[in-house]
C-alpha cells in the first residue's frame, strides 16, 4: 500500500476507521514484542479498503462460512496457537451497582453480536480458538483485555434464555455488554496462560450472575425511554451531531449507553 493513502485529506469514514484499527494493532504488536512473544500479523488492508477482490488474498473457505479473519496468530508453548482480533474499546458504566472483588472493576466492555458470531463461524471450521483483545486508552494509559469468543457466545445464549422472547429484542437494541469477569487484563507475559486457565477452569455460572446482567438490559431500556422523552421534549433532531451536543452537557450526560444506541432507537 502506498504512503499516499495515509496523507489523503479526503479519507472516508471507513478509511479513518481502518487507520485507527492499524494503530491499535501496532499497540498490540508492540506489547507482544516487549514480552518476546511469537506472533504473525494477518494484514487485512486490501479487504478493508475495498480494493478489487482479485488483488486480495481472502480465503474463500472463510468467506463462504460467513466468518472473519482475525488480526494476529500468536504462539505460546503451554497452550499452542491462538487467533487474536483487536478492538478499540473503552469500558462503559453500569446502571446496576454490583459488589466486586477488591482491585476489580464493574465496568462493561461493548462488542457487537455480529462480530462474535463471525468468529464462532471461524472456530467451527478450524481447530484454533479465537480471543478478542480490547484495548482501552484511559487517563493516558493503555489497557489490554483478553476476551475468549466461546465464552462470549455462551454469555449471549444464556442472556437470551434469561431474557426470554419478551425481552430478547434488547440484545438487538443495545450492543452486547460484557461483564468484567469475562475479560482478563494483559499486563505481564504469563497473563496469556493465566487467562487461558482462568476461562478453562471456571464454570460460567461461577463467573457471571446472568440474572443481574439480564436486569441490566431491562433497566437500560427504561433509561432509553426516559432519554428519548427528554430529547423529544427539547426538539432535539435525530442526527448524531445534535445528539452529541445535547448529551455532552453536564446536566444531560449519559454514561451507561452510547449515542449510537440512542440514535438507532429514535430512528425506528
Amino acid at each position: 500500500m502506498s504512503d499516499s493513502c495515509y496523507d489523503n485529506k479526503e479519507l472516508t469514514k471507513k478509511h479513518e476507521t481502518f487507520l485507527k484499527g492499524k494503530q491499535y494493532e501496532k499497540l498490540f504488536a508492540d506489547k507482544l514484542n516487549e514480552f518476546e512473544i511469537i506472533f504473525f500479523h494477518i494484514d487485512q488492508g486490501l479487504q478493508c479498503l475495498k480494493m478489487e477482490r482479485k488483488d486480495d488474498y481472502f480465503c474463500n473457505a472463510i468467506k463462504n462460512a460467513n466468518a472473519k479473519r482475525p488480526d494476529f496468530l500468536i504462539y505460546r508453548p503451554q497452550i499452542g496457537n491462538l487467533f487474536i482480533d483487536i478492538k478499540s474499546r473503552t469500558p462503559i458504566e453500569r446502571i446496576i451497582e454490583i459488589d466486586v472483588e477488591e482491585g476489580k472493576a464493574s465496568d462493561l466492555l461493548i462488542i457487537d453480536e455480529g462480530q462474535i458470531e463471525c468468529f464462532i463461524s471461524l472456530i467451527e471450521i478450524q481447530p484454533l480458538n479465537v480471543w478478542f483483545v480490547c484495548i482501552s486508552k484511559k487517563d493516558n494509559k493503555k489497557i489490554f483485555y483478553f476476551l475468549p469468543v466461546t465464552k462470549l457466545k455462551e454469555y449471549i445464549d444464556k442472556l437470551k434464555e434469561e431474557l426470554g422472547k419478551e425481552y430478547e429484542f434488547l440484545l438487538q437494541q443495545f450492543f452486547i455488554r460484557i461483564p468484567n469477569p469475562l475479560f482478563y487484563e494483559f499486563t505481564e507475559k504469563n497473563d496469556i496462560e493465566e487467562a487461558y486457565e482462568h476461562f478453562r477452569d471456571n464454570d460460567f455460572d461461577n463467573l457471571v450472575d446472568i440474572k443481574t446482567e439480564a436486569e441490566e438490559y431491562k433497566l437500560l431500556h427504561k433509561k432509553l425511554l426516559q432519554i428519548t422523552k427528554i430529547l423529544d421534549n427539547n426538539n432535539i433532531k435525530n442526527n448524531k451531531d445534535d445528539l452529541k451536543i445535547f448529551l455532552d452537557k453536564p446536566e444531560n450526560k449519559i454514561t451507561c449507553m452510547f449515542i449510537d444506541e440512542i440514535y438507532r432507537y429514535r430512528k425506528k
